[in-house]
């Protein structure tokens, strides 16, 4: 695996963690916001709350304990008219309190429902406390909830509860919407038992998404009872089977249904639904379903939306489709489809107007070559059939596709030439992946593009040994991947202000040669990788936003910038270049940093020992010049997973406290001037896969316990940080333990 490969998957890790710590931010509470505060004053014209609501409301208040961003500040007592409350609508008749929507109010964990009376709000047809921390000290739903009999809509999704689904909501036979959906990285809500849906005859919108219904086997029984449903979303529930026989389908209303992420594990073909005709989306995304689509299918004329996508070993290519006039999306993605592209396309609609906007048939194994028609297809804004078995040439029939944004051919077989005919009216065209085929692109330098892409991934495509001149034109790019495309070239003078909004770009396995522009600072890069060309020079300042930076199997020289790097960087690779000097201290900035290769350059001195440590996990600086004592920055490095100081200038005796670094799975310190004895704690680090110590100045014993570093004796399993590792990669499968050439041993 190359290293951007596992630089890539620290991305994903590291951009999943920040999309869970932001979802709650300010961003989240502008639905509160002044436009919706002045819509509710609009509403209230002319009105007065009732006294007793307003005290309620006031107790409601009293038991939420954060408000950051001050959404309920105009709930205060000498504001008597709580009409004019951000939030609350009341009657303009009778002055009752009948909605409260506070969607995205930040509050505490430990708010207190039940300093709210039952019957204070007993008008209250609408409540909205949707993706908020309202869920007490209990942690449950609130019991008292039940008694709003007049509630007609009712959404508490998103907040945090667990324990048992309170059966007394059955008492609301007035409930039209109700949302109790969880959230999904805690998902300790459950029911047992859910007939008290039955008591819910005008329920027309239900979700208990991320709610566990695993010990429930007859749901459809249940639901069947409630004829007004339009909307059932029971997804990631943890329900085992849809494979009930209704003798009688009572669900001639049912619109949406969303059965996705439970564990069927059955034959597609025995589930209930498929006579819904009425029905106008259906999901059912990772179900382990398996099996034929049954032929029902086609005569659900009023579908819509069809997403079956992560199931398992489904047979498609049989159903007709030529039915569904009003198909707008269908996604068949990681399915294992077999049989051709012929087969399939044959079994789409086949309607005068046809409605198709989106196609995903990725990651299946679909063979054959494009069709050379695609009239019945001209209505796609979204063609992915990447990951398959496609072969031959990509027909220019697909430039046609004029409400095109979204073409994906990636990872298939495909070969010939690409030329201006595939985009020759591809107006509206953002993203474009045809990387991982056999592919060239071959347009005139005079030429300009129709579209403006947001993303380019050409990888491995010949895009011509010349920059590609068509590229200055995509000033609104933000994704950028033409490695490995046969590039031999300078950086174009174009290249700081045509790539300015850019925040990935990948270059790397290319011949480009020459220097990085000089005017880089301000691009808005976050993701930066020209490694293995031809750079030469010095390295300029850097884009302020940078995250990761591989620079590494360049010809680059010259010291660092005295103000190296960005406070954002967590990886830096810059292997096997001609950079000298020393590490300045403003490396020290860098409070993030998780990845740094400076191995095989020229560098020399000591390293600052203000060293950032805090996430450091890798920290290869092998074939320098580098000197001083074994690092005590290091000490503090719990997380240290790579340490390489071999072939350098380090001196003095290794510390006792590298027994500590019990996360170490590999340590080189060979070719070095250390002394003194092998440290007896040496032997606590049990993960280590690889020890190198030889051509020091150690003397003395070598440990009894070495039998202890059970991890160089295991079956090898590739890891994508191990396998990236770009020099002496070899030594993670070999495993060795090398002491040999030590002097006075």
């Amino acid at each position: 695996m190359h290293p951007k490969s596992a630089q890539r998957l620290l991305l994903i890790v590291t951009v999943g963690i920040v999309a869970i710590i932001c979802r709650l931010s300010p961003a989240t509470a502008a639905a509160a916001s002044p436009h919706h505060s002045q819509q509710s004053r609009q509403n209230n014209v002319g009105t007065s709350c009732i006294p007793h609501e307003r005290d309620a409301l006031l107790t409601l208040k009293q038991g939420i304990t954060k408000d950051p961003y001050g959404l309920l500040d105009s709930w205060r007592g000498g504001n008597k008219d709580c009409c004019h409350w951000r939030g609350v609508r009341c009657s303009n008749r009778t002055g009752h309190v009948l909605k409260l929507e506070l969607r995205n109010v930040h509050a505490a964990r430990d708010d207190d429902y039940d300093h709210v009376k039952s019957t204070a709000l007993d008008r209250l047809f609408h409540l909205d406390l949707s993706m908020n921390y309202l869920n007490g000290s209990s942690g449950r739903i609130p019991e008292f909830l039940s008694s709003m009999v007049s509630l007609r809509y009712l959404n508490l999704s998103g907040i945090p509860y667990s324990g048992r689904v309170p059966p007394h909501l059955g008492n609301l036979s007035k409930l039209q919407n109700l949302d109790l959906s969880g959230v999904f990285y805690e998902r300790s809500m459950y029911s047992t038992d859910i007939s008290w849906l039955a008591g819910l005859p005008v329920l027309e919108h239900l979700s208990m998404s991320m709610v566990n219904l695993s010990t429930i086997v007859a749901w459809p029984d249940v639901v069947n009872l409630i004829p007004s449903l339009k909307v059932l979303d029971l997804s990631y529930c943890s329900l085992t089977s849809a494979s009930q026989s209704l003798p009688h389908i009572n669900l001639t209303n049912l619109e949406r249904l969303d059965l996705s992420g439970n564990s069927f594990h059955h034959p597609m073909a025995s589930c209930w639904f498929w006579n819904l005709t009425g029905l106008q989306y259906l999901f059912l995304e990772g179900n382990n379903l398996y099996g034929k689509v049954p032929d029902a299918l086609g005569d659900m004329t009023s579908l819509q939306i069809i997403d079956m996508k992560f199931n398992r070993n489904i047979d498609a290519m049989s159903t007709s489709l030529k039915k569904l006039c009003n198909l707008t999306v269908l996604d068949l993605s990681w399915c294992f489809l077999n049989g051709s592209m012929m087969e399939l396309i044959e079994q789409m609609p086949q309607c005068p107007s046809n409605m198709l906007l989106e196609l995903h048939l990725s990651r299946n194994n679909i063979t054959g070559i494009l069709p050379s028609q695609m009239a019945h297809l001209t209505s796609l804004s979204t063609l992915d059939l990447s990951g398959n078995l496609f072969s031959g040439h990509v027909p220019s029939a697909i430039g046609k596709l004029a409400n095109l944004t979204v073409l994906d051919l990636r990872f298939n077989k495909l070969d010939g030439v690409i030329t201006v005919k595939h985009f020759a009216m591809l107006a509206k065209l953002k993203e474009l992946y045809l990387s991982a085929n056999s592919l060239k692109i071959r347009v005139s330098s005079g030429w300009i593009p129709p579209f403006s892409l947001d993303t380019a991934d050409l990888t491995y495509c010949k895009i011509g040994r010349l920059f590609p001149v068509w590229l200055q034109f995509q000033v609104n790019i933000l994704w950028v991947d033409i490695s490995s495309t046969g590039l031999i070239d300078k950086l174009p003078d174009w290249f700081s202000t045509t790539f300015s909004k850019a925040t990935y770009m990948d270059m790397s396995h290319n011949q480009i040669n020459g220097r990085l522009p000089e005017n880089m600072e301000f691009m808005s890069l976050k993701y930066f990788y020209l490694s293995s060309n031809e750079l030469t020079g010095q390295i300029p300042s850097l884009p302020r936003n940078l995250s990761m930076l591989d620079l590494s199997l360049n010809s680059l020289s010259g010291n660092l910038p005295s103000k190296f790097g960005t406070p954002q960087l967590i990886s830096i690779n810059l292997f096997s270049n001609h950079i000298t000097g020393n590490i300045s201290g403003s490396i020290c900035e860098l409070q993030n940093l998780f990845w740094l290769d400076l191995g095989n350059n020229r560098f020399d001195g000591e390293l600052p020992q203000c060293f950032p440590v805090k996430d450091l996990s890798f920290l290869m600086l092998s074939n320098n010049s580098f000197s001083g004592d074994f690092p005590s920055f290091l000490q503090s490095c719990k997380q240290l997973h790579f340490l390489d100081l071999s072939i350098n200038k380090f001196y003095g005796k290794l510390p006792q406290w590298i027994g500590g670094l019990v996360g170490l799975w590999f340590l080189r310190l060979s070719q070095n001037m250390f002394s003194g004895n092998i440290p007896t704690t040496v032997t606590n680090l049990t993960h280590l896969h690889h020890l190198n110590l030889a051509n020091n100045r150690l003397s003395g014993a070598i440990p009894w316990d070495l039998s202890n570093l059970t991890a160089m004796t295991g079956k090898y399993v590739k890891d994508p940080y191990i396998d990236s590792y770009p020099y002496g990669g070899y030594v993670y499968i070999v495993r060795t333990l090398d002491f040999t050439d030590r002097q006075g041993i």
